[in-house]
């Protein structure tokens, strides 16, 4: 009982180890502010979380949540931009490191564009696109079926990555960016 009793009592004798504040700002470091664009879509830039990237969303309202293309602009001096895209029923409260853990996504190296699919954050294939052309949309899907992988897959990755690398962040928030050519 004594040896239970000593370790309890120098525990309760800690001073705290914060009030919560400090964290408070840190997760309000990331929240994201929305801007309504011309076409009815919602646009945020902020910084990525847990990451040292910068980041932007744009996202279209559809009958049971969100469209949502993410942009992370990566300044490694390997990549620049990581494009990625899924549904989501409610309004993204932050931008999440990219790529997606799940789905298609692509992103853009010194060597050329790079087109991958993950499963649970691990890439199953990837693709450089400079010098393999680009994959096609059957394959894709063909693909993630046979590999049990959920996510998007039906949008044009390498068209916005070829957009915004032209751009910045912002350019996501542009009519350079037009939902019909993404879906």
């Amino acid at each position: 009982m004594r040896r239970l009793l000593l370790p309890l009592v120098f525990l309760a004798l800690l001073p705290s180890c914060g009030d919560g504040v400090e964290r408070k700002q840190d997760i309000d470091y990331f929240d994201l502010s929305w801007e309504k664009m011309p076409d009815g879509s919602l646009f945020a830039r902020g910084p990525v979380l847990d990451s040292g990237a910068r980041g932007a969303a744009r996202c279209w309202r559809e009958s049971k949540g969100y469209d949502c293309v993410y942009l992370a602009e990566n300044r490694t001096g390997v990549s620049n931009f990581s494009v990625s895209s899924e549904f989501s029923e409610d309004l993204p409260s932050v931008i999440l490191p990219l790529p997606v853990d799940d789905g298609y996504s692509c992103y853009d190296m010194v060597l050329g564009d790079i087109e991958k699919i993950s499963r649970r954050g691990s890439i199953l294939t990837s693709n450089n696109v400079r010098e393999n052309g680009a994959w096609d949309e059957g394959f894709i899907h063909r693909f993630m079926a046979e590999n049990g992988v959920e996510g998007r897959s039906d949008f044009n990755c390498l068209g916005v990555l070829e957009i915004v690398s032209r751009g910045s962040l912002d350019t996501l928030g542009t009519s350079a960016i037009d939902k019909r050519a993404i879906y």
